[in-house]
Order: structure tokens, then sequence, then C-alpha cells
């Protein structure tokens, strides 16, 4: 990896004390040739106040800043943890919110985040990504969200909208997506959105409130809050690469290329999720043989040495490929150097891609700048893709998709041309597994929980030793109520950005055995029944009805339903695994109610039916051999309609028998009294 000046980056945080602490260190130990001491405060801070929290009340005009709030909570209340103060020209990127999700109405469209109880609406026509920025319908988000919600997770999502001019009221509480995306594994909790004056107070000297959206948030350096500006007014460079090794006693990390990063006192070190919070960690990492990525905010010192404001550690599994590449990146940031003044002039540009249009030649930046792909754009051969059909075969493929490259504005048409461009993803090729979400035949394809969709092609092989052994197996396991996982190689095309398996080992959270439960409904086309778990099994000519059971046949399993009664199940039961159906070899059906006496209110008379419903929902079936009671007040279900339809209340009382074949009650005797008569 390389070291790269930040002059076009618009959201490299910097921290003002900590840079002039840095910058003044080095000018009394590296002489003369030593950088000269930058200042990030337009003035001297009032007495009290902390250099950062100046910054912000100078940002807090009502001319308005861009502002980017890391939130966390303590004590039940909510934390500024980071503010960064962006530059002017970031005021018309989208405005956001990050947040783990706690609740999702698809008939509403209403979002509810953790991040201060928000409720976003999301707008008509909006765009739903899964990780990886992979477009799906809003349907199959909600469903996917919700599915998350219910197996009790709390899965990141990431909704942006267009920035608001002027800056929207503190108090407002209204946030409607245009784009709304899900990070499953994300815990960030962030607001990305315009401010000015009136959404900062200061209650005390050195601290403030800021209210973004009906969100109070303490802002106070003595409780780890950190304010900070962009560091592209600062001169500041960015340095990302591998570590190769970490002396902790000298507080330096060297990178595989040679550079230096000094770790002050002051420098601060983001942890969090995996990331390792020393050097003494780092340097433990790789002793143990792993791979460790560093990212910085830094101040050069001399040649090849930078100290560091800010610093992230994030260890990786080790690749045996990545110096390779890490050469040819700095081979081709040689070539850069060298012929520089030849390449025509651009604008850099990076970050992750949200969407591709494939039409209009575009894709579009989470900054919410368009860029497109003309037949001059020239896309590094070194990347992972290298055309815009790839690029949006990986974002189908549900993968993160990374570009960066330069550009230039048309001046004709407005539109932001790419020149060159280097696109990389986040899956490489290898091992794969995870959960199954869905089946999808015609394409041949299956998509895991975290979003990746993987293809199989006809040189796919299945592992016999696993549960199912087909594509149409698995969708039949999902479809009887299973838990599907999968565990296999896979490789990306080029081409098109899709994964193909190559090998796949397939497994069902069922076992054969037995099952039992309560049913929940019966599918006499397709000879299934569910339970109330969601497990469907299917009958074939094989099955076997116990005799002492109540019914015999799946005809009298929908009869008892639908005559209103609970039916439950016990057998036995083996998977197909070839179809992924459950098949049921031996079956117990029992029914709540009794042959006996029956008697109630009548909700309702069906006479082209034959039958009468009473208002505990029973259904109960007159036939030929019914005898009424002559001293009743009806003597036929012609009567009883007839009574119903002028008003009349009716009573019934008598003996019923339930048939075994049909699953209805049938009614031997039965006397109807009548109340409220005209």
């Amino acid at each position: 990896m390389r070291a790269l000046l930040a002059t076009d980056r618009t959201r490299l945080p910097i921290r003002g004390a900590l840079l002039g602490l840095a910058m003044a260190g080095l000018a009394a130990c590296s002489g003369s040739d030593a950088p000269t001491a930058i200042s990030l405060e337009p003035d001297p801070p009032p007495p009290g106040v902390e250099p950062g929290m100046a910054t912000l009340q100078a940002a807090a005009t009502d001319a308005g800043a861009r502002i980017e709030v890391e939130v966390m909570q303590e004590g039940g209340a909510w934390l500024a943890h980071e503010v960064e103060i962006q530059t002017g020209s970031d005021r018309d990127a989208l405005e956001r919110l990050e947040s783990p999700l706690v609740a999702a109405a698809a008939a509403t469209g209403g979002l509810t985040l953790q991040l201060g109880g928000l409720e976003v609406r999301v707008a008509d026509g909006a765009r739903f990504m899964v990780d990886g920025g992979r477009e799906v319908s809003r349907d199959a988000f909600f469903a996917t969200v919700e599915a998350l919600i219910a197996a009790g997770e709390t899965p990141g999502i990431e909704v942006l909208r267009p920035a608001t001019s002027p800056a929207q009221a503190p108090n407002l509480d209204v946030f409607e997506a245009e784009i709304v995306r899900l990070n499953a594994d994300s815990e960030d909790r962030v607001i990305d959105l315009n401010m000015d004056g009136r959404h900062l107070r200061m209650p005390v000297a050195g601290a403030g409130m800021l209210t973004l959206l009906g969100v109070e948030l303490t802002v106070d350096p003595g409780a780890s809050s950190v304010v900070e500006r962009s560091a592209d007014q600062a001169g500041a460079v960015d340095v990302d690469g591998m570590a190769q090794s970490a002396d902790d006693a000298a507080g330096t990390v060297t990178l595989e290329d040679g550079t230096v990063l000094r770790v002050l006192a002051g420098t601060r070190i983001k942890t969090g999720g995996d990331r390792l919070a020393s050097i003494a960690h780092v340097a433990a990492a790789l002793d143990g043989g792993a791979a460790v990525e560093v990212d910085a905010d830094a101040v050069l010192e001399s040649e090849g040495v930078y100290v560091a404001v800010k610093i992230s550690f994030d260890p990786e599994a080790s690749d045996d490929g990545s110096d390779g590449e890490e050469e040819e990146e700095e081979e081709e940031e040689g070539d850069e150097e060298g012929d520089g003044e030849d390449e025509p002039e651009g604008v850099q540009f990076g970050g992750n891609v949200v969407s591709v249009d494939l039409e209009a030649g575009t894709f579009l930046m989470t900054t919410g700048k368009v860029l497109t792909v003309s037949g001059e754009t020239l896309f590094d051969e070194e990347g992972d893709l290298s055309t815009l059909e790839a690029m949006a075969g990986a974002l189908e493929a549900g993968d993160r998709v990374m570009a960066e490259g330069r550009a230039v504005e048309d001046e004709e048409t407005g539109a932001w041309m790419v020149l060159d461009m280097r696109v990389e993803t986040s899956g490489e090729d290898g091992d794969f597994g995870g959960r199954v979400a869905s089946v999808d035949l015609e394409d041949g394809t299956f998509t895991l929980k975290s979003g990746k969709v993987m293809t199989l092609s006809e040189e796919t092989s299945f592992d016999e030793e696993g549960d199912l052994t087909s594509l149409e197996a698995m969708d039949g396991a999902i479809a009887a109520g299973d838990v599907v996982t999968v565990e296999g190689l896979a490789e990306k095309d080029p081409e098109t950005g899709a994964w193909t398996v190559l090998e796949i080992r397939v497994n069902a959270s069922g076992e054969d055995g037995e099952f039992g439960g309560r049913v929940e409904s019966v599918d006499l086309e397709a000879g299934t029944f569910t339970l109330k778990s969601g497990k469907i099994l299917t009958l074939d000519e094989g099955t076997t009805f116990l005799e002492e059971g109540d019914l015999a046949s799946l005809d009298a399993m929908a009869g008892a339903l639908a005559a209103g009664d609970v039916v439950t199940v016990e057998g036995m039961a083996t998977k197909d695994s070839e179809t992924g159906a459950w098949i049921a070899t031996e079956l117990l059906v029992e029914t709540n109610g009794e042959d006996g006496e029956f008697g109630g209110r009548v909700a309702s008379v069906d006479t082209e039916a034959g039958t009468f419903t009473l208002q505990n929902g029973r259904v109960l079936t007159v036939t030929g051999e019914t005898a009424f009671d002559e001293d009743g007040d009806a003597t036929s279900l012609d009567d009883m309609a007839t009574a119903l339809g002028e008003g009349g209340k009716l009573n019934v009382s008598g003996m019923m028998a339930q048939d075994a074949d049909t699953g209805e009650w049938l009614v031997a005797d039965v006397t109807v009294k009548r109340t409220g008569k005209p």
C-alpha cells in the first residue's frame, strides 16, 4: 500500500489541538527543515473554552456548516463522541443516518432506529440496497429486515436523503429517506447533516448541546467528546498500508513499503469492532501470523516518517498475495509520480459505489456524486473489475464495490466523466458460508443472509454428505420451514461480477424422526399441511394414518379446521434429499372436540352448504339424518335462516359426531330456541 496526499479528500478528520502539538514537537526536534506548525483555529478560543469547542462555535453561525457526528449512549443520554466539521463543499452531499434498526413496518414504510428512537419514513420511489449495495425491491428489503428483527437481531442500516438548505430545524424529527441500505453487521450510530446556529447551545463553559432531528447530543471534551475539522484544510496526509513490524518501546509502526508511523501520547487510536487498541497488540498480532491493515491521518516529519494524529489497526486474515499487490500499487504510484506532468487534468474521487445505471453508463457514489463511464475511460487492469457491467454484477451479487480514480466535468453537460479508475470488491475467491435467505430457481442462484448472491453452474459439485444435493432441494427445504446453511468454494467472474459456486455442502436444520405440533393450515392441492412453527409436511401414498387418531385423511384435517377445531399431529417424517420436502411417513391426528353434546348461540346459517356456525367458531353440518325437535322454534335449516334474517336470536343444543373421513361435525339431533320475536 502507499502513502497518499489528502489534497482531494473531503472527509479526512484531524484534531486541531493534537496537530498543533505534533507540529510544534517536530519543529523542536527536526531543526530548520521541520514543517511549520499548522493551526486549525481561526482565532484563539475564549478563556475556559476547549479549542475544539471554539471551532464548533465558529461553525455554528447563521451561514451554517456540515457536521458528521459519531454518537454513543452513556447512562441513557446521547453523547457526541466525535464531531467532524466538514468543508463547505460537503454541504451539498447526501445527508445520512446510520444506526441499528429496532423496528420496521412495511405497510407504512416506517423504520425505527436505535439512535434516539428516530422514526424514518421511506419516500415513494425510494431505492433499497442490501449488504454490498445490491439493489432490491421494497418488499424484499422489508422482508429481509423484518426477518432479522424477528430473529432477535438489530441489523445496521443507513438512510440517505438530499441535503437540506437551509438546515432542518433542530427539533423537527422528520427524515424521509430516498436511499435505504442494509449494513447488517454494522453497529455505527452516525448523524451527518447540515446545521447552523440554531442547533448548538452552550449551557456551561467548555461544553455544549447539539440538537439534531429532535435528538439532544451532549458535546463535552471532558466526557470523551472530540471536535475536529476536515484535514484537507490543514495539508494532512492519509497514510495506509499493511504493517510489517511494530515497536511498542519506540512507539512506531513500520509499513511494508518502509513508511514509519510514529504514535505519540496524544495520538488517538480508533478502537471498536475487531480493531487493535495499541502498538503492543499490533506486535502480538504480527507475531501470531496475522496481517494488520493500518490507516492513519498523519503529518510528515521527514522523508518516509510521519507523526500519526489519528490511527486505526485492523487485523485481517493472512494473504500470501498481498505483497505482490502492494508492490504493484507502489510501482503504479511511481509511474504516476514520474509521468504526472503528462497526465490530463482531473479531480480525484474515491469511495463506495451505491448503484450502477447501465443504460445511462453511470454509477452513484455514497457522496451523492454521479460519475459517467465512456469509451475513453481507462480501467486499471490490476483492479478486481474492469467494466461497468462487472460493477453492476458485483453489486447484484452482494459485494461492496469501491472505486477510486479521476474525473473531469463536461463543460457542456455538467456530467462528471471518468478518465481512469481502479475498481475493487470486498470479496475474494475462496471459502464462503452462511445461512441461505432465499433461492431463485429461474436464475440458478441463492442469496445468503448477508445479501451475497451465489450462482450455480453445471460444474458446481454438491457434497453427497450434505443434507441436500440440489438447488431445488434447497428451495424445498426453505419452503418447508427449515434453516438451510451452506459452505463451499466460489470464484468471481471478472466479466460479470457474479460469484460462481465451485463446491458446496448444504445442511438443513431438521433431522429425520419424530415431529409434532398444532396444524396451522392444509393445502389439499399440494398435499401438505403446515404447523404453527412454519414447518411444512407432505403426504404421499406411503403415509399411514394411525387408527387411534380422530382423523384419517388430509381432507378430514382440512374439514376439522374449517369446522373451527384445533387440530394437532404427531408422527414420523423423513427429508427427501432431492426435493428438500419433509415426507410424513406415520401420522396421528387429533382434535379438541369430542362426540356428544353441543350447544350455544348461532352466529350464521349457510343453507347452500347445509351448515350453521356457532359463535365459538364451530361449524356443524345438517344432513338428511339430522332430527329437529318438533317442539323447537325452528324445524329446518331454512327456518333457522329465516329467523336470523328477521332479527331473531337462535340458541341450539343437541348431539353431534365427527366424521373421521371428512372432519365435519355431523348433527344427530338439535333443538332450536328463538328469542327476540317480531
